[in-house]
């Protein structure tokens, strides 16, 4: 029997003009026309004009605008604003004529020209908007909205934020470039019908897993079909402890998770020089069709499966395979096949001989080059692999555009962790463009997402907003749950940046699900490890060390020392805000060291950064002055650069340096600074540093001044910290009810919060409250961190009369 093939993307596509004033929105061509003549205009703009025009005379919330062109987004008030700009300029418009979008005060925008839909050449409308100035019987007007489609990159920038960005609670995770070794095994044409071939049920040692792998990847042809190999369905499957002969529960959780349309069962054998197969083709309703190509060459074998899988789904298919995928010498291809068994297994050097013994048959076998980099880097011998992917970035480039992006990718993968972030960047945009080109959907939403990386890293966030929202779109219509989830621990971190806890932790929780259906190992402990930290901010303790303590059986089971590394990380954190020092040192001295080994110098900083300050609230400032000397804070992220220099300076003080001298370097260290976080740990640091120099009232200042700062952003726990700080100084400075004012506002966030704790346990002493002080010293007694400053040195002064007597519960 035959398979219908699926309907195309394109026949559910509205091909109508929408018509106004002199302007036409051409929605299959894509084009603004304005007086017969052609507007650049943006994807993005483009979008956000049809959801207008498909809804005149509405009044349309900013929310509601942001929620069509910013799917799953939030954006800032700058982009929006912008794109409103460059809407009104594109069809003749601007803020005061406001003939075709009309500003709503206080609420939105309005499209208040009359639109007419008129019929493409290519044939009827696909739907219809009546003109503004009519309405039907019952008096509402019909509307016909249309989605936003995928936007290209807008280089859009709210200067209201800085280019360096503070980095106290997350750096960004460099998640995207996790899924780089995701896009190697995956098809991502997204142009074919999507077909998942099947783990065979023999065992893991079958020798036939590398022939699969390279007929998936031959089959995978550009505009025919979208083969996802068996090794990535196996891993899937495991994860989901779904039964391999379960074909109605594979095709739903396949479905879920990469919109996959068909399973192929494949059996592969080898007698002597010839290659059969036989497989079974099963669609969404399990009807089951038998493929059995002629016995011949394995390129016969993979071309008259391509033929048959074409001819049952109503595809073309090239019989001319590409000569950078599959040789004309079947020697070649076995010892391909081979080497990909080899590099599955994690075997690099067995796999990098027989990719070279492939090539020594056939030098034009570019993917048996672009295997053996991969393997070469696997044996760490980073300068091979690098001159092997820059001769396939030149080979591939007219032959097989496809793998010459990869080669691209993997080389700005390379330039980035050498330090080298512009020509990184460079390396991303231009495999971008050739993935635009091509349509492969999956590469282009793993370059758009390490430049958001990039432009983050930079601190320009709006851009870093587009992009990731960019990547998004992308990774869906790739049906890629692993790429959505890695974008949404990105996007979370880049809400945290900005000060949007909430949200970050939101968007956290997005990636967490979607590991979780996904299995995904390595990138579940990252995201796990972020998500307890925003738990941890938002004053969610217990929920956090729950949350922390999965994450750190995860990363055990699958001896990942990276993700071990961040959960001590997230639990130093946590050591700290109970004033267990101790510990705290501890856990950020074995993540520091961790990181080092794995010359991940950016997260070693940030390691090293939380030791300092440990050291410091403990009374060592000559260890956290040892510690900060050792840090490779050169290499480390802008953010991370300032708040070293905040801490330095904070240890200098303490060390006896001038503070008129460090007082002065502040500004300086924060020049065009205007992050408010940033900005109100600036001001944390001038407090201490007055406080320090005696100057109480200044000091005091400056803490109020970080208070106001962070009282116009979600940031709870670094709200806490400088009201705790702020709190002990009105204490010191016999301001009793300011400093009490300030303890209830901290435990109506968490009232287990340590250092508020002890700020009340010195509040009751020094108001003569001591049946107060001796129930909060009991307390503080039973914590971990008793034994080491500063509870212990507060403890030892709340040694009033009769507390030795007190039981401990």
């Amino acid at each position: 029997m035959t398979i219908p093939p699926p309907a195309s993307e394109a026949d559910r596509s509205s091909d109508s003009v929408l018509a106004f004033h002199d302007c036409e929105l051409d929605r299959q061509r894509r084009e603004l026309r304005r007086a017969g003549q052609i507007v650049p205009i943006e994807p993005k703009i483009f979008d956000l004009l049809v959801f207008m025009a498909t809804q005149p005379d509405r009044a349309l919330s900013k929310d509601e605008l942001q929620a069509a062109a910013w799917p799953g987004l939030v954006v800032s008030d700058s982009v929006f604003s912008q794109a409103i700009m460059k809407a009104r300029r594109a069809v003749g418009d601007d803020g005061q004529q406001q003939a075709v979008i009309a500003t709503v005060h206080g609420y939105g925008y309005r499209f208040v020209a009359q639109v007419n839909t008129v019929e493409n050449a290519a044939g009827e409308p696909a739907s219809s908007v009546m003109d503004a100035t009519q309405g039907s019987d019952d008096g509402q007007r019909e509307t016909s909205a249309t989605q936003p489609a995928p936007a290209a990159t807008v280089r859009a920038r709210d200067n209201r934020w800085p280019r360096r960005v503070l980095a106290t609670v997350a750096l960004p995770a460099l998640a995207l470039l996790i899924l780089w070794l995701y896009a190697r095994s995956v098809g991502g044409d997204d142009t074919g019908p999507v077909i998942a071939v099947l783990p065979s049920a023999q065992a893991v040692e079958d020798e036939y897993i590398g022939a699969r792998n390279l007929m998936a990847r031959a089959l995978n042809s550009p505009g025919t079909l979208d083969v996802i190999p068996a090794e990535r369905v196996k891993r899937l499957l495991a994860a989901h402890g779904v039964a391999d002969d379960d074909d109605a529960r594979i095709m739903q959780l396949l479905q879920d998770a990469m919109g996959v349309q068909y399973l192929l069962r494949t059996s592969i054998q080898q007698q002597g020089d010839q290659w059969t197969t036989h497989a079974v083709l099963i669609d969404r309703e399990g009807r089951r069709t038998e493929l059995a190509p002629e016995p011949g060459s394995m390129v016969a074998m993979v071309t008259g499966m391509g033929r048959q899988l074409s001819r049952t789904l109503g595809t073309r298919w090239r019989d001319q395979l590409s000569p950078s995928v599959m040789s004309h010498d079947d020697f070649a291809n076995e010892a391909m096949a081979r080497g990909l068994h080899a590099l599955l297994a994690g075997d690099a050097g067995a796999a990098g001989a027989l990719f070279e013994s492939a090539l020594s048959q056939d030098p034009n076998l570019l993917w048996a080059r672009y295997e053996l980099a991969q393997a070469q880097l696997g044996m760490n011998q980073p300068e091979q692999a690098r001159q092997l992917l820059q001769d396939i970035r030149t080979q591939a480039a007219a032959t097989d555009p496809r793998l010459a992006a990869h080669a691209i990718t993997s080389l700005g993968i390379m330039d980035w962790r050498a330090g080298d972030m512009e020509q990184a960047e460079s390396r991303f945009h231009e495999a971008v463009a050739i993935y635009e080109e091509i349509g492969h959907n999956h590469g282009m939403a793993s370059a758009l997402g390490n430049l958001g990386i990039l432009a983050e890293n930079r601190g320009e966030l709006d851009l870093a907003d587009e992009l990731y929202g960019q990547a998004l779109i992308r990774f869906r219509r790739a049906h890629d749950l692993v790429g959505e989830a890695a974008v949404y621990t990105n996007t979370s971190i880049l809400a945290k940046r900005r000060g949007r806890t909430t949200d970050a932790w939101r968007h956290q929780v997005r990636a967490v699900a979607l590991q979780r259906r996904l299995g995904v190992g390595s990138m579940l402990v990252l995201s796990l490890t972020n998500q307890a930290e925003l738990e941890h901010d938002l004053g969610h303790f217990q929920q956090a060390r729950e949350t922390l303590t999965e994450a750190g059986q995860l990363a055990d089971a699958n001896a990942d020392p990276g993700g071990q590394a961040g959960v001590d990380l997230a639990l130093a954190r946590l050591r700290l805000d109970e004033l267990d020092l101790a510990a705290a040192m501890e856990l950020a001295a074995a993540a520091r060291e961790r990181y080092r080994e794995l010359g991940r110098n950016p997260y070693e900083v940030r390691a090293g950064l939380l030791e300092v300050q440990a050291k410091l609230e403990a009374g060592h400032p000559g260890q956290a002055d040892a510690t900060l000397q050792g840090l490779p804070v050169a290499s480390a992220t802008q953010p991370a650069q300032i708040q070293h220099g905040l801490l330095a300076r904070q240890v200098a003080a303490v060390q006896g340096e001038p503070v008129d001298l460090l007082i002065a370097q502040i500004p300086e260290l924060l020049a065009d600074n205007d992050n408010p976080v940033l900005a109100a740990l600036a001001d944390a640091t001038l407090a201490e540093l007055h406080w320090q120099a005696g100057n109480a009232e200044t000091a005091i200042g400056h803490w109020r001044d970080a208070l106001r700062t962070l009282d116009g952003i979600d940031e709870p726990r670094q709200r806490a910290r400088v009201q705790t700080r702020l709190a002990q100084a009105l204490t010191d400075t016999g301001d009793h009810d300011g400093a009490e004012l300030l303890l209830a506002r901290i435990e109506n966030w968490n009232p287990g919060f340590v250092p508020a704790q002890l700020q009340r346990l010195r509040l009751a002493r020094a108001r003569g409250d001591t049946a107060a002080a001796q129930h909060l010293a009991n307390t503080l007694r039973q914590l971990s961190g008793a034994t080491s400053n500063p509870l212990a040195a507060e403890l030892a002064a709340s040694q009033l009369p009769g507390s030795e007597k007190t039981a401990i519960r």
